[in-house]
């Protein structure tokens, strides 16, 4: 695929403009996730994720992180819960939804946020990643890899909330994304309970069709759970809001309440 367009993509370096250069876009690849997740993030500490392996250089780790609670606001007046990027990770987006009290790990405010992270030595998989959240009473852990098959990443992010209770999950995003077929699209969901099973993950966006979701993971901790899936646009090209969805089974399923991250990942060489 060929496009001309004023953009901003990743490289090694960091930022490289586009300007209105002709650009070959390429597939973006699932290709592993950490072995063990890091459910035991607790309070005022700082814990490690050990990334996914084998990994190549220029490959793209993804990091989810779902705590409860997020600041602001404070339901408890001792947690001020942050993520602070470890050293060469990018905060895309951060996002807190759920509305109500926490009382036995239901409700409450939570929080998502995604960092990502450009390899560029094969001996990170044998290094740790402190998950750098500070502060939190709970939260959950995980990380994802991606591999692209052009020069460039090309990374930008949106969230939504889902703060209504008693209803099935769905997050409107607060703005609009560009979709264009080969778009990986990576979601990263924060609930405000370990309740509920999430099945049959969705993206709807008016114009653009995505294929099957895959489910990536689902983590628990206490009273925070993290769901996250990809999705790839198969056909569409425009810049729309999307909205995602998704189903919850078992106990407590119709109280959940929290926020979505949507990351879109493009790869691109120059012509």
């Amino acid at each position: 695929m060929f496009f001309e367009e004023h953009s901003w993509g990743w490289d090694l370096l960091g930022y490289v403009q586009q300007g209105e250069r002709l650009r070959d876009y390429g597939q973006v690849t699932f290709f592993n996730k950490t072995a063990v997740d890091q459910d035991n993030v607790s309070q005022f500490l700082i814990n490690t994720l050990s990334p996914p392996v084998p990994c190549v250089v220029d490959a793209l780790f993804v990091m989810g992180i779902a705590m409860k609670y997020p600041s602001p606001p404070l339901p408890k007046s001792n947690n001020t819960g942050v993520v602070v990027a470890p050293s060469g990770y990018t905060i895309q987006k951060v996002a807190d939804g759920g509305v109500g009290t926490d009382v036995s790990g239901l409700q409450g405010v939570c929080g998502i946020t995604v960092l990502t992270h450009i390899v560029t030595s094969t001996s990170e998989a044998n290094s740790t990643v402190p998950t750098a959240l500070t502060g939190c009473f709970n939260g959950t852990a995980n990380m994802f890899q991606y591999r692209k098959n052009r020069d460039f990443w090309e990374i930008t992010a949106i969230s939504g909330r889902q703060d209504i209770p008693g209803v099935n999950w769905s997050c409107t995003m607060d703005e609009a994304m560009h979709f264009q077929p080969g778009d990986m699209i990576f979601a990263a969901s924060a609930k405000n309970a370990t309740t509920g099973l999430a099945s049959a993950e969705s993206i709807t966006a008016a114009g653009i069709t995505f294929n099957p979701q895959t489910e990536r993971n689902e983590s628990f901790n206490a009273r925070v759970g993290g769901i996250y899936s990809d999705h790839v646009v198969t056909a569409g090209n425009a810049t729309v809001v999307p909205t995602y969805t998704m189903l919850f089974s078992g106990s407590g399923a119709g109280n959940l309440e929290g926020a979505t991250i949507l990351l879109r990942l493009r790869c691109f060489s120059f012509v």
